[in-house]
């Protein structure tokens, strides 16, 4: 009896012990509260939620599921203690930047930090508050976008304005993205400087910064633009930098804003053309310059024909090589032709020069065809011709060209190798000199004796005989003198291709401006197949608008007195995703597992 009251005693407390533990798990629960700085939010404006645990939780949070309505654009942890009236506790908050993805009331779902979770609070998002006196949306910042014209050609210029306009002033490091292809397939380049200009919106005044980029259509159907977006901070009025130690923060309200999406239909080469190459262009024309009257040639000396073409909104790589027909007793050598394009705020020209060297072996009038070139004129939706007239060329004098010895094929790849830009080429008539009979008559040369021939003779021979000696000497002496060998350090290898892309990510981890220019010259040299690679050609030889922007930032952090922000995450993506368009080989699975994704 005595050992069951005890086994009954033992039970009891273990069970009161157990029931203990229970309550203070229930009561030792974290208490996490959830709140935010606005409420409601406005939709691409930032606001502030904060999640505040006043105990240890059990584990970390996980905030994915924030990300099915909300952009998380950025996030802190802070810790502190409390002490009032001698009990000590801990907080630990975590404050998240959100942009809400839609308007309506959504929902923060529950948070688990571990075993422990926050409580579901709903916040209401509104679109952007209109004025109640005239009924317009009342914005601090507006992002624009449209296209000129609305239907095209396949290879027609389209022009994509892009404006923003603001009424507030803004931090430095305010982006505004390149207009990026969503469907389809085109080429972009962007259009001159930026304009800079005011203008009254709804009753107020705007500061406006406009951008203009030139879009050609590769294959035709249905191509889209997706909305381009403004994402910065504004400034407050009164409003100061908030400072932690060395570092300080902008103050002002971060918000995104988002240009509306643009759809252009773009139509096949109209089937009434006739011509060889598709030439969609609002002008275009030919020049043609002699380098002297092509009646004033002379026989077997050569004479330059200049022809330039012209091209408005068309690119100088589209337009086509020449052909240029003419009598078989002629001889003619081109070339290579010099292309530029030229890109003003509103179109781009392109110009595309030949220069065709033309001899006449013989006398005579020779006939020089009319050069004719078809093209679609966009104004009229017409086919038109650019011509340059039937030119008659007249050749006097003797033949001379009979009298070059040796073979007239070394004096071919002579002319062909003579650079022709801003340079006449040399007359192949011979000198009378080099002319070894005349009517049948040799002609024989005098030679006159020279002055003091024998001491300039015997001074050679000295000079001769001295320096050899010498290097007989020196020969003996290196001889006999021990050799020693010096391990000579191996030079060090210029960077492969894959060895830029390295130090490409290696300087982007490390955000080293400095060692990222150095890479991106040697990825310059390695892949674009640049000389003396720098920033400047590299942007100028891609075509990828956002890259050219971000090495453009980079440039600026560089080099300007005002030290500029840049992403090196975007840049860096941007370049190792890179594709150039003479470049066959499929790298990009390669490339893109390098850096992960900013």
């Amino acid at each position: 009896m005595q050992n069951l009251n005890q086994l009954i005693k033992y039970h009891t407390i273990h069970f009161l012990f157990l029931i203990l533990i229970i309550l203070n798990s229930t009561v030792c629960a974290a208490d996490i509260t959830v709140s935010a700085d606005r409420n409601p939010a406005v939709l691409n404006e930032q606001f502030t939620l904060t999640f505040s645990a006043n105990d240890n939780l059990s584990g970390e949070p996980d905030f994915s599921p924030l990300q099915k309505d909300f952009d998380i654009v950025n996030q802190r942890k802070s810790s502190g203690i409390r002490i009032i009236n001698g009990n000590v506790s801990q907080n630990t908050s975590w404050s998240l930047t959100l942009f809400p993805k839609r308007t309506g009331k959504l929902v923060i779902p529950e948070i688990h930090f571990g075993s422990d979770k926050s409580p579901a609070v709903t916040i209401d998002v509104s679109a952007i508050p209109v004025n109640s006196q005239n009924g317009q949306t009342s914005q601090d910042i507006i992002v624009e976008a449209e296209i000129k014209p609305k239907t095209v050609y396949v290879q027609q210029q389209l022009i994509y304005i892009q404006r923003l306009l603001y009424a507030r002033d803004f931090f430095d490091n305010a982006t505004l993205s390149s207009p990026q292809l969503k469907t389809g397939k085109i080429d972009i380049e962007k259009l001159g400087d930026q304009r800079e200009y005011t203008e009254m919106r709804d009753g107020r005044q705007y500061k406006v910064i406009e951008r203009r980029y030139a879009i050609f259509p590769i294959q035709s159907g249905k191509i889209e633009i997706a909305p381009t977006f403004f994402e910065g901070r504004l400034i407050e009025k009164g409003g100061q930098n908030r400072s932690f130690g060395f570092f300080s923060m902008p103050s002002g309200r971060l918000l995104r804003r988002y240009s509306p999406a643009i759809s252009v239909n773009v139509k096949p080469k109209d089937s009434t053309f006739t011509g060889k190459n598709w030439l969609p262009s609002s002008n275009l024309t030919l020049h043609a310059n002699w380098s002297i009257p092509p009646e004033q040639a002379k026989t077997g000396e050569p004479i330059t024909l200049t022809i330039g073409m012209i091209a408005n909104g068309l690119r100088a790589e589209q337009l086509p090589q020449l052909e240029l027909t003419l009598p078989d007793n002629l001889k003619v050598y081109n070339d290579k032709a010099v292309l530029h394009n030229e890109a003003n705020s509103d179109e781009i020209i392109g110009t595309r020069q030949e220069k065709f060297v033309i001899i006449a072996p013989q006398a005579g009038t020779y006939q020089i065809p009319e050069i004719k070139l078809a093209w679609w004129d966009i104004n009229t939706n017409t086919q038109k011709f650019a011509t340059i007239p039937a030119t008659t060329l007249k050749a006097t004098g003797a033949g001379a060209a009979t009298a070059i010895n040796p073979a007239p094929k070394a004096t071919e790849s002579k002319l062909k190798a003579q650079p022709l830009i801003n340079k006449e080429p040399k007359s192949i008539t011979p000198k009378p000199s080099e002319i070894s009979q005349t009517n049948g008559t040799e002609t024989e040369t005098e030679t006159k004796p020279q002055n003091n021939s024998s001491f300039w003779f015997y001074t050679a021979i000295t000079f001769f005989l001295l320096s050899i000696i010498l290097s007989y000497l020196l020969w003996q002496q290196y001889s006999a003198t021990p050799k020693t060998v010096v391990n000579k350090k191996p030079r060090n290898k210029p960077l492969s291709y894959a060895g830029s892309l390295q130090k490409i990510k290696h300087a982007c981890e490390t955000q080293d401006g400095k060692q990222l220019r150095n890479a991106l010259n040697v990825w310059g040299s390695s892949y674009l197949g640049l000389r003396n690679a720098n920033l400047q050609k590299i942007m100028d030889t891609v075509k990828d608008a956002d890259l050219q922007n971000e090495i453009q930032l980079l440039m600026k952090a560089l080099y300007s007195p005002e030290k500029s922000q840049w992403n090196a995450g975007k840049l860096c993506k941007l370049v190792l995703n890179y594709q150039h368009p003479r470049k066959k080989e499929a790298t990009t699975s390669r490339i893109s597992s390098l850096y992960p994704d900013a």
